[in-house]
């Protein structure tokens, strides 16, 4: 077995009671995953015995959806995980030993959530059920009858059919206002500047502004113009002037970024006013923000081939960036698979394809005015194997890993080289992100604290040297290739005040320089002090933390950027945002004066309607106004929205916010988390697997607090749910209505949780605990439902589906199982 894989820790596991035998848990999760003949290979059982088991437990007819394993991978090996040892689990999945070890390791770090540790289970091997296996499999067969009432709800669609919406066309067409200017079908279309982007952007314009207004304009002259002019006057390339009169509209702007913007807001405002019409008028859009960079919302992890990217960044996303105000992506960057690892050139096989594929991907994001960055976070660690032939290199360890020292000369070449040498093979490419002190073990103070560190060239250095000097040798390798390409480092983790003036002090100012906009906010909950370090909604920044660091910044003269979560953070990243559009509206009003954001981490790239909201602040300099950005995207059901999202955001300011809560309590599995009936022994993982560790959900508060928030948080969403109006539109506000009860879904049965595992560890009674479990159901019914209409519930992309829809229906089962224990001891 490979010495990478975590170990497997004897005697760890968990008895899954709803179901007669593990062969059954095993058909049942993978039902909706694998074809039969698959999942007959994997437990030694022949295709007609796999479905004589599945038809014995009333599944219906199998409709194997292909993309869970290229696209919901991380899904399988979670919903696995406790079922299936080793090699069955590689036999399912049809990889090898090397690609899981690789893959926990460096697909965000996957081996971590999963708790660094395999649960000690036997093979799964086919066999008949024994006659009392068949008199429990009757009562589950029964309770999937039941839930075929579920199942046969209306499924408007499959999982992983994300839409990205661009431009929408006018509903409710408006007459134009007096001395408007109308676009009709005499006018067209061209560009002083003839380049091939001037092209494209003309071609999406005309195809856009037909399907929103119906107009089709005429690519090329005609009596009547919108002329697009690029010309130095401009400071950057996306600010633009856009000249509205009787004959012509005229877009200047210093690039063909600002020309598409400029066609952008035609566009938008054509939507706005209800047709194709416009105040005579000059608008001078001049660029506040210069980066606005996401995560794409469905990028996968592992190889960069040109299929991949195509997937994880398809054009209707690009194009919903766009339109949201997106400007940068950013992705991961492994640099020993982006260029030949000097040490041993096997590892980077086939790197010059993932460079040509990263290549098409940053020409077909130009197309939309958005540049590709690569977050960076090196060198990676490497097995002890690699230290045979390099013991000089070998620093701090973890995990059977150790570091190569980056305070060795060849591992500081081996940096500067290699992103120079892949600068200069991605010439279009935006920029890098750094981390460097973070969950991946990259140098030797990342994971390990100052006073244990033994490496003997570390041991004597001062944490920030290590991290300065890192951040140094990225910066001066890419511009030694690209002066003006952007180095963003991230002071994530970096420690004090000193720490991060320190660190700032000794890097190359041209350094842009991002700190956690809501680090170092204080809250006090009955009691309780709390304290932001990142992934905060409920707590608003811009934090005290993040002001310093902005502050020593600008001190050593560095170009500055805020991290944030406009659309959803741990406290809940099931959806593709949490609607509390108040408490958003305030944190960016907070960062007016910011010249660059980082939207999201892995979690809230969705373009979503906040994205669409937030976008005109980009080139304004007069703040957000939340109720304007609400009526432009949600017109006449804007009263509702604001009554209905200040109430949740009001509740919102109960989440028991604490850093280790956000990563290990349920909020983000929801009704997902199964119930245990007996304590599991095993502590909840970093959004991995709750379990029953109410312990570690509550960290630092006190357990009656703890459940009093949830139940605030609760009541008080419930209050703005009872003020969401019915509709028969499938448009934003529909979505709005799925997300906020599928938040309350999230919420209500994390709050369910907490209720019935200290009512069980403490022999509660029985009918206090079916109270819990019969609104645990109607719960999980509910978010079932919402799954069958909105694919993207339940989706994050480092995470994949925290659920299938069969994991909704076990946990139905698993409740119905708890039901019938303790209705007999009530009885």
């Amino acid at each position: 077995m490979n010495k990478s894989l975590p170990s497997v820790k004897k005697g760890a596991r968990i008895e899954f009671k709803h179901f007669p035998t593990a062969q059954q848990a095993f058909i049942f999760r993978n039902w909706e995953m694998f074809p039969s003949e698959h999942l007959a290979k994997v437990i030694g059982a022949t295709k007609s015995q796999v479905e004589e088991l599945a038809e014995l437990m009333g599944l219906p007819p199998q409709k194997a959806n292909g993309d869970w394993r290229s696209k919901g991978y991380i899904t399988i090996i979670r919903q696995n995980w406790h079922l299936l040892p080793y090699d069955q689990l590689i036999e399912l999945l049809e990889w090898d030993e090397d690609y899981l070890a690789y893959i926990l390791k460096e697909d965000d770090f996957l081996s971590h959530k999963l708790g660094n540790l395999k649960p000690d289970v036997p093979r799964i091997k086919y066999r008949p059920l024994t006659e009392s296996e068949k008199e429990e499999t009757h009562w589950l067969r029964e309770q999937i009858k039941e839930l075929s009432k579920l199942q046969e709800a209306p499924e408007t669609v499959k999982p992983f059919s994300f839409m990205f919406k661009g431009p929408q066309p006018v509903i409710n067409h408006n007459r134009p206002f007096e001395n408007a200017v109308v676009i009709d079908e005499d006018w067209g279309i061209y560009a002083n500047d003839k380049s091939s982007i001037a092209a494209l952007h003309i071609k999406d314009f005309i195809e856009d502004y037909k399907f929103v207004t119906g107009i089709k304009i005429a690519n090329g002259a005609k009596g009547k113009n919108i002329i697009l002019n690029c010309n130095n006057n401009f400071s950057d390339p996306e600010s633009h002037l856009i000249k509205i009169n009787k004959s012509e509209i005229i877009i200047e702007a210093g690039g063909h970024e600002g020309l598409y913007q400029g066609l952008i807001w035609l566009v938008k405002k054509a939507q706005e006013n209800g047709g194709a019409f416009y105040r005579p008028e000059t608008v001078n859009r001049d660029r506040k923000v210069e980066l606005r960079i996401a995560y794409s919302y469905c990028a996968v992890y592992g190889d960069y081939t040109e299929e991949l990217l195509d997937s994880s960044y398809p054009d209707s996303l690009l194009k919903s960036y766009a339109y949201s105000g997106v400007n940068g992506i950013w992705l991961q960057g492994i640099l020993y698979k982006l260029t030949e690892f000097p040490f041993d050139k096997s590892l980077s096989e086939g790197w010059e394809k993932r460079v040509a594929a990263l290549n098409t991907l940053i020409k077909r994001a130009e197309r939309y005015g958005i540049k590709i960055f690569l977050y960076i976070n090196e060198p990676r660690s490497m097995p002890e194997d690699f230290f045979i032939k390099y013991p000089h290199l070998k620093g701090e360890s973890e995990h059977s890993f150790w570091t190569m020292c980056t305070s060795t000369p060849e591992v500081q070449k081996y940096l500067k080289e290699g992103i120079a040498e892949l600068t200069r093979n991605l010439p279009g490419l935006g920029g890098y992100i750094t981390i460097t002190m973070s969950e991946n073990l990259t140098n030797c103070f990342s994971r390990t604290p100052a006073d244990k560190v033994t490496c003997p060239r570390c041991k004597n250095r001062k944490p920030y040297e290590v991290v300065a000097e890192v951040n140094s040798l990225i910066t001066e390798g890419a511009m030694s290739v690209n002066p003006d390409i952007e180095v963003i480092a991230w002071t994530w983790a970096w420690g004090d005040m000193d720490f991060v003036r320190n660190a700032v002090s000794l890097m190359p100012r041209k350094v842009r320089i991002m700190g956690v906009s809501e680090e170092g906010v204080k809250r006090e909950f009955d009691g309780v002090e709390t304290y932001v370090r990142d992934y905060s909604i409920s707590i608003v920044g811009p934090g005290k933390k993040y002001l310093g660091t902005m502050e020593a910044a600008r001190e050593f003269g560095h170009p500055t950027a805020a991290k944030v979560q406009f659309n959803n953070t741990w406290e809940c990243s099931a959806v593709p945002y949490i609607p509390v559009f108040d408490l958003i509206a305030e944190h960016r009003n907070g960062l007016k004066d910011t010249s660059a954001f980082l939207l999201d981490w892995t979690l809230g790239g969705y373009p979503s309607v906040i994205f669409n909201m937030l976008s005109d602040s980009y080139f304004s300099d007069t703040g957000f106004s939340l109720k304007d950005a609400v009526c432009r995207v949600f017109g006449g059901k804007t009263a509702s929205v604001m009554e209905s999202q200040r109430l949740f955001s009001k509740a919102f300011k109960e989440f028991p916010f604490y850093i280790s809560t956000l990563y290990v309590a349920p909020q983000n599995y929801g009704p997902a988390n199964l119930f245990y009936p007996d304590k599991t022994g095993f502590r909840a993982t970093m959004i991995g697997y709750p379990y029953d560790d109410v312990e570690g959900w509550r960290s630092i508060f006190p357990v009656e607090i703890f459940v009093n928030q949830w139940e605030k948080l609760c009541e008080g969403w419930e209050e703005g749910l009872r003020l969401l109006e019915e509709t028969d539109e499938d448009d934003e506000y529909a979505a709005y209505c799925r997300i906020a009860k599928a938040c309350y879904c999230h919420f209500k049965s994390t709050y369910n949780a907490l209720r019935f595992t200290l009512l069980r560890d403490k022999r509660g009674a029985a009918s206090e605990i079916l109270e819990i479990l019969y609104d645990e159901l109607s719960i999980t019914e509910m978010l079932y439902k919402i799954t069958l209409e909105d694919p993207h519930i339940g989706y994050e992309a480092s995470n994949h589906y925290y659920y299938s829809r069969n994991t909704l229906l076990e946990k139905i089962i698993n409740v119905q199982w708890l039901i019938k224990k303790y209705s007999s001891v009530y009885e």
